[in-house]
């Protein structure tokens, strides 16, 4: 599993990514990224951030918490 500094530095570079890209020309985007069209790009550039954020709201949802591999009341049972 991933940190969350670790999470944190892949969406900050995916978010100054889809910067540049966002600021480039439709050949631009093309030639540099080796992609089909900017609009496609752009768009699997922004399923990655869903992802990653997705990631990091679950992995600071877990963080610090004890990890149980007894079923208990008090403590549920945690499997990741």
């Amino acid at each position: 599993m991933r940190t969350i500094s670790q999470i944190s530095d892949e969406l900050e570079k995916l978010y100054s990514e889809l910067d540049i890209v966002q600021s480039m020309s439709e050949e631009s985007v093309r030639l540099t990224f080796n992609a089909e069209c900017k609009g496609k790009y752009i768009s699997l550039l922004n399923e990655e951030i869903d992802s990653l954020e997705n990631e990091l709201e679950e992995v600071e949802r877990y963080h610090g918490r004890k990890r149980n591999f007894v079923r208990t009341a008090d403590l549920p049972f945690l499997c990741w």
